[in-house]
């Protein structure tokens, strides 16, 4: 509701909310109260008892019978203020029929100030010490709860809050109120709270599933999500999208990724579409894993729900796209050849994405054409190498260039600048800055905007200051646009840094130095805060717009909007939504979409039809999105005719995309309409001018078989392909329905068809193969691969360097190296040309084997097959050395790999900090971890152990303690490793009182410890002397069920 709306409700309670009454009739044993007026909730008055002075009743409850107001055979629940009637501070009352209260308490009980809380009327209202109240915090809800012994009296309590107008239950009522339930093993009324919780758009946090899995008896904490939901499900716990999405989040933070790709895929199968944010934090954590597979996946999925990858997945997306063979096909399909503006426009394309063979073949083209190569084509090329990190190259061409009597530009030299910054060779940089204007390039505010970026993102805010102010006092910088770009540059930094506070202090330092911010970098720093979860300061950088004389565009809302949206918060978001026009900012299609893809996630689609149907109300139109998401929606919910209407209604205007059937058809086939999915087909494929390629079906089929079962999928494409197009099925269609089978591990059902696929005259081409051979490896049936391997030879099908890889990597995954070295060498003495994907397991396989010279060896062959390695390649090799106890060794590598170009990943660093720290060389490491963070990557918690673990075991916990709360400051979650750490080197340094702390600590975030965790707590005691200690820890280990092993036994002091 609107604000004026809200003050009007407010006078509207107060003008109806009931006085205090002084209670003159007192009656022993009863204490009976007339009703003053109409339409009225009231307390309860207080008694008096043996002559004893008592204090004045806080509250009186009144009502009338009238028809408005029906509260006979209602229950009322009083409150005593002293906390103490009888055993218990509830008492329950009944209403008669005449409208009296009546207190059923026998005589001798003090009945002092109680709270009444009562519903059914028309408008409610709570009264408290005399005072109206529309709002209870969550510790008075919590307290009314305690002060009740019977759960039933409980729920009906909560209950009656919950149906109060302008009251919302807090996540910690609710919880508590999960846990009254689950101490009497009360599990409907348990899912009872769990969906008003959602209905209401309450948080669910973690207590929240800790609470239900301990009620279903699920032992294992949250990772143990993906096998309760089906416990869940079944006992009436119905997850919404909200939820899903929530539940995904609880399960990244401690680091659970396959826990919560199983929980996203079974959301997925029940029609649900996860948020932009889901997807982001599933990307993030599967790039850090480096499974470029199951980005892939991901990203395939997103594109048929119609979801573009946003700031955090564009990064993951860009390393696995390919296309680069139809970029081809577009470039040569005009009749004419491409001129050079087409040749340079390409090569800045490919460039831009790291594609530097691309950029050499456009390259060799554009010569053959007949173009010689000017300013630009050099520029991008050096580019190219700049940002692959070939910075001699670079060098090189700049000199080919300059020979050539082609003089470098400012986009030249600043692009040369980017790239030695990029590989930290700030002397380099600085030194070329430098002898610009001796060359006869005067550098730019962009050319000093390069230092001051890369000086913000290195962590070194007052040196970026200082070139600031170098660049002022040269007069290049004068204009207050130029200052705002700059304090947005830095800002940026800042926020990227996690360092968000100072970011905001840029914005108060802008505005002291005369500079007005306009509203893109208030928009920034409310996205900024909203990305970092500081969403109250989002809002309160939202209110300062109006002091700033600044007005909110459509853009603010929409951040806003896009935030409310993903935190389920429909109400709030209606809310912004209708503010928008009072304040002269109309909505615009970006801003529908976003409010319908809002209430079609948490279960208000009807409500999203109706804001449908305003959009052209306020001149906006709605677009192929806008009808997805409602059709969406609908499919969601079940309601199939509806969506087929809408869909239809959609023909009207729009032509429906890819994006559409992947949206409708799988809710159709899920509900048995197989034959309305057909139709709805091949009116599509049918449509005029409409061209439809393999990929369309790949990714129709992709999205059925995520969202039904195979067999469903099975049957609806062989109806689609084989009795209404009249054609046996592709190839496309048989291995995208073969990998769908692998990717859930259902090999054998995808062997039965490729048995099908070959008896159906489909003959398997060098995907097909692959796919299976791929799946025998993983599974180590090397036997069965040879065999796939062999009939793969005699149909006539020539395997290709990702064939040879496989079976190079599943020789050495089942323990056969030399088999696979031999491999290698016949491979290499033909016309094969190995990848780094060739070299992977063979070093890898080697180091294991303690082969420490031959896996050298090999490292160094690479370069003679023109095989570059890459950082995956290192990072073996530094992992292999550095468990060998050849910790120098693995420091050169690392070094070698920075100086040859190569930026080491998370995994470089995470691997050198773990290897050093084993050694004992934590200075070492502290190094390498604070690079890692100059450096722009985000630690995680992997890394975080390893250094807090290295600096326990040092005995250095002022320092490990520092780092323990970076990580949650951070917002990176402490898992159980972490705090077994700090426990057992807290333990044997004689602090036991404080990894007392950290035990309670790790049961509080909802960890359950192992016995990793009490034997830590029993070698702290035991070291301590405290013997009762020790062996209380051990039977409280016993008591929750966690067996004792060796070391358990090992650690218990000997009973004198």
């Amino acid at each position: 509701m609107g604000y004026d709306q809200y003050k009007q409700s407010i006078h509207v309670l107060s003008s109806r909310s009931p006085s205090i009454l002084r209670s003159q009739h007192h009656q022993r044993g009863v204490s009976v109260h007339r009703p003053a007026g109409p339409r009225a909730v009231a307390s309860s008055s207080a008694a008096h008892y043996h002559s004893v002075k008592r204090p004045e009743p806080s509250l009186i409850l009144r009502c009338s019978m009238s028809s408005s107001c029906s509260l006979s055979g209602t229950n009322f629940f009083v409150l005593s203020n002293n906390g103490f009637l009888g055993g218990t501070n509830f008492v329950k009352m009944k209403t008669l029929s005449n409208g009296y209260l009546i207190n059923w308490k026998k005589h001798g009980k003090s009945q002092v100030g109680r709270r009444a809380f009562g519903t059914r009327c028309a408008h409610e209202v709570v009264v408290v010490n005399g005072k109206n109240k529309t709002r209870v915090s969550s510790e008075e809800v919590i307290g009314v709860l305690k002060s009740i012994s019977d759960p039933s009296y409980a729920l009906s309590y909560f209950k009656l809050v919950a149906q109060m107008p302008n009251l919302v239950h807090t996540t910690e009522a609710c919880n508590y109120m999960l846990e009254i339930l689950r101490a009497h093993k009360r599990i409907d009324d348990m899912a009872f709270v769990f969906d008003l919780m959602q209905k209401q758009v309450i948080n669910r946090n973690l207590n929240t599933y800790l609470t239900i899995f301990k009620a279903l008896s699920i032992k294992g904490g949250i990772r143990q999500a993906p096998f309760a939901l089906g416990r869940m499900r079944q006992a009436g716990f119905i997850l919404n999208a909200y939820s899903y999405n929530g539940l995904i989040h609880l399960l990244l933070q401690p680091g659970f990724c396959n826990e919560a790709l199983k929980v996203y895929r079974r959301m997925i199968s029940e029609g649900m579409k996860p948020s932009m944010k889901t997807y982001s934090a599933l990307m993030v954590a599967l790039g850090r894993r480096r499974d470029t597979g199951s980005i892939m996946d991901l990203l395939e999925e997103m594109k048929s729900l119609g979801l573009r990858p946003n700031i955090y997945t564009i990064p993951y997306a860009l390393e696995c796209l390919g296309g680069q063979g139809e970029l081809m096909m577009l470039m040569r399909a005009g009749s004419h050849k491409p001129d050079q503006v087409t040749y340079s426009t390409l090569m800045d394309k490919f460039g831009s994405r790291g594609d530097l063979e691309m950029v050499k073949r456009f390259w060799s083209e554009m010569e053959a054409d007949g173009y010689a190569p000017d300013v630009v084509s050099y520029t991008i090329l050096i580019e190219a190498l700049c940002k692959s990190g070939n910075v001699e190259q670079a060098f090189a061409m700049l000199d080919v260039m300059t020979t050539k009597g082609i003089f470098p530009n400012l986009h030249t030299y600043n692009t040369l600048i980017t790239g030695l910054l990029k590989l930290r060779r700030l002397d380099e940089a600085l030194e070329l800055f430098e002898n610009m204007e001796s060359l006869g390039v005067k550098p730019t505010a962009y050319s000093y905007v390069l230092f001051i970026d890369y000086y913000g993102k290195s962590g070194d805010p007052g040196k970026a200051l200082d070139t600031f102010e170098k660049m002022k006092k040269r007069g290049i910088m004068p204009s207050i646009a130029a200052y705002s770009v700059t304090y947005n540059m830095m800002m940026k930094c800042y926020s990227k840094a996690g360092q968000i506070d100072k970011a905001i202090q840029l914005l108060a330092d802008m505005i002291s130095n005369g500079c007005e911010p306009d509203v893109i970098i208030v928009n920034f720093l409310i996205a900024t805060l909203y990305k970092a979860g500081r969403v109250d300061e989002a809002w309160t950088m939202f209110g300062r717009l109006k002091d700033l004389k600044l007005a909110p565009t459509v853009v603010t809302y929409n951040i806003l909007l896009t935030g409310l949206g993903k935190e389920g918060k429909v109400l709030q978001a209606l809310e912004l939504f209708g503010s928008m026009t009072e304040s002269g900012c109309p909505p615009n299609t970006i801003t529908f979409n976003t409010l319908l893809d809002c209430l079609c996630k948490n279960d208000a689609v009807d409500l999203a039809l109706k804001m449908f149907c305003r959009m052209t109300m306020m001149n906006c139109s709605p677009d192929v999105l806008s009808y997805n998401t409602i059709i969406y929606g609908l499919i969601r919910e079940g309601r199939t005719d509806y969506a087929f209407w809408f869909f239809h209604q959609m023909k009207k205007f729009l032509s429906p995309d890819h994006v559409t059937l992947c949206t409708l058809l799988p809710g159709v086939v899920r509900h048995g309409r197989v034959e309305d999915a057909t139709k709805i087909v091949m009116e599509f494929v049918y449509q005029a001018g409409l061209q439809i390629d393999k990929q369309f079906w790949a990714e129709l089929m992709e999205s059925i078989l995520i969202e039904t079962e195979i067999e469903e999928a099975i049957s609806f494409a062989e109806r689609l392909i084989h009795q209404t197009l009249g054609i046996h099925p592709t190839l496309e269609l048989y291995n995208c329905l073969m990998d769908g089978l692998i990717g859930r591990h259902i090999t054998e059902k995808a062997l039965k068809l490729y048995e099908e696929m070959k008896n159906a005259g489909c003959h398997p081409n060098i995907f097909t193969y692959n796919l299976l051979l791929d799946a025998y490896g993983k599974s180590r049936r090397i036997n069965d691969l040879f065999e796939l391997y062999n009939e793969m030879l005699y149909r006539g099908c020539k395997p290709n360097v990702v064939t040879h890889n496989i079976i190079i990597s599943s020789l050495v995954k089942s323990n056969s190296l030399n088999k696979a070295l031999d491999l290698y060498y016949e491979l290499v003495s033909g016309d094969f040309s190995p990848t780094p994907c060739t070299y992977g397991p063979l070093i890898d396989g080697l180091l294991k084997a303690g082969r420490l010279e031959e896996a050298m060896k090999i490292f160094e062959e690479m370069i003679d097959y023109q095989c570059k390695p890459n950082c995956a390649i290192y990072n073996i090799l530094i992992n292999g050395f550095g468990k060998a106890g050849k910790i120098d060794m693995a420091c050169d590598l690392f070094k070698r790999m920075v100086k040859e170009g190569i930026r080491p990943d998370l995994k470089s660093y995470t691997i050198l900090v773990e290897c050093l720290c084993m050694t004992g060389r934590v200075d070492d490491a502290l190094h390498y971890f604070e690079e890692l963070k100059l450096t722009g990557l985000d630690p995680d918690t992997v890394s975080y152990n390893l250094m807090i673990n290295g600096l326990g075991k040092s005995r250095r916990f002022e320092e490990a303690l520092s780092l323990f709360s970076e990580m949650k400051n951070r917002g990176i979650s402490p898992d159980l490793y972490t705090y077994n750490a700090l426990i057992l080197h807290l333990g044997i340094a004689g602090m036991v009182d404080l990894a007392g702390k950290m035990y309670e600590e790790l049961q509080l975030v909802g960890l359950e410890p192992n016995v990793f965790t009490y034997n830590a707590l029993i070698r702290g005691h035991s070291m301590s002397g405290n013997k009762d200690q020790a062996f209380s820890v051990y039977k409280k280990m016993m008591v929750v069920g966690c067996s004792p092993n060796a070391e358990t036994f090992a650690q218990l002091p000997n009973k004198s």
